[in-house]
């Protein structure tokens, strides 16, 4: 089979290289993004009461916080440094990660004594903030902007994660079924001189791959 040639990005980095670390780290990001659905983070919430603020806090605990002359409002969605949490029942609160916020995160994920726990969802959900802050569209997806060292980092956080025991059985079944849809997909794009019946056959894989994919998904979500 003929081979089309391959491109570099801007930096002089093998575009196919680039692509297949995303996609690895997509596919994680996928998974941790089922996994998280179970947190049901709660909306950020203040109290002001004579010029002080109280917070952040869930509803329930803002509203038994407040007095009467207390004035309690929703935090409109904003970027923090650190994970955000209730201050007095410790419930998830939502929240997305400032780039040094997501840089200290990653870091804590990935030292040797931070189990990686995918049964807690607000684990996931704290993970997905990671994941979500290191993707953003203006860096990492884009191959001109690309910042090598945290690439690095994110694809160790992925080998970690697929270390893990939770239903190891369906998460690894999700990652073979994506690999194989990467492999055809890439063999349709780059190959030109392969018969129609091989071309059939690779869109039957892939459509199937995404078909077992969706339900294993669902499995994890149970």
């Amino acid at each position: 089979m003929k081979s089309k040639s391959s491109k570099l990005t801007a930096g002089g980095e093998n575009k196919d290289n680039y692509k297949k670390s995303m996609g690895t780290i997509q596919r994680v990001v996928d998974i941790i993004g089922q996994l998280s659905k179970k947190a049901e983070p709660q909306k950020i919430y203040q109290v002001i009461n004579d010029c002080e603020k109280t917070g952040p806090l869930c509803q329930a605990c803002a509203e038994k916080t407040g007095a009467d002359n207390s004035y309690i409002y929703e935090v409109e969605p904003d970027f923090w440094d650190i994970p955000q949490s209730c201050e007095k029942c410790e419930c998830l609160l939502e929240y997305k990660l400032t780039e040094k916020g997501a840089k200290l995160e990653l870091e804590h994920f990935l030292n040797k004594d931070t189990k990686i726990d995918l049964n807690s969802a607000k684990q996931c959900y704290e993970i997905m903030a990671v994941f979500q802050a290191h993707t953003n569209p203006k860096l990492l997806l884009n191959p001109k902007k690309t910042k090598p060292k945290s690439i690095k980092k994110l694809l160790k956080l992925c080998s970690k994660i697929k270390d893990t025991g939770i239903d190891r059985g369906n998460i690894m079944d999700i990652m073979e079924y994506n690999e194989t849809i990467i492999k055809a997909e890439a063999t349709l794009k780059n190959f030109t001189d392969i018969g129609v019946e091989e071309i059939q056959r690779l869109k039957e894989l892939i459509k199937n791959c995404k078909y077992k994919i969706k339900v294993k998904e669902q499995q994890l979500l149970r």
